[in-house]
């Protein structure tokens, strides 16, 4: 794999890899793609081709990893060009929630009927994206100490645990803060 570009535009970071295939090796190649964070999405973007002579429907496949590595989500498609004809190229899109706890992309292209993989590539979300992602105990800690949102919040996002320090302050505050616990189901 080789890196091609790494740009931020308008709060979107882009990592686009380059990944060629031999036709040796198989009859899909990965032109490009890239994992990146969109607003409240993740999008996988990228361009393959047919370098076999005979009509191909590959599947695209992403799975997205937490820091730890483990298995957050998945999403499937097949190309935009469907089947793929030979010598064609075709472009892939697949989005999915942004979950924020999404630290990589691995995406694979086989073949729906074989189950034979063409090529399988990983990709790491930029690191300020993903640093202490899911980390109940540091959000605790910031939430609690060094953030002092428990000063208007309450201690573990309860209202009414807030800080008699404060609570004259807080009573003045127009809008009020909001109760920050889980709605009771």
């Amino acid at each position: 794999m080789k890196l091609v570009s790494s740009l931020t535009i308008f709060g979107m970071i882009f990592l686009q890899f380059h990944v060629s295939a031999h036709a040796e090796e198989s009859k899909i190649a990965l032109l490009s793609w890239g994992c990146m964070e969109e607003g409240s999405q993740i999008v996988v973007t990228g361009e393959i081709r047919n370098l076999s002579r005979e009509a191909l429907t590959p599947v695209v496949i992403v799975v997205y990893r937490s820091i730890t590595g483990s298995m957050v989500t998945h999403s499937r498609e097949v190309p935009v060009f469907n089947p793929l004809q030979g010598g064609q190229a075709s472009p892939i899109e697949l989005r999915i929630p942004n979950r924020r706890d999404i630290a990589s992309c691995e995406l694979t292209l086989q073949d729906p009927t074989s189950g034979k993989i063409y090529t399988a590539v990983k990709q790491d979300l930029p690191f300020e994206l993903r640093d202490g992602l899911g980390d109940v105990r540091k959000g605790k800690s910031i939430f609690n100490s060094k953030g002092v949102c428990n000063a208007c919040h309450g201690y573990r996002g309860q209202i009414d645990q807030i800080p008699d320090i404060t609570a004259s302050q807080v009573a003045k505050l127009n809008p009020k803060p909001h109760d920050l616990t889980p709605p009771k189901t």
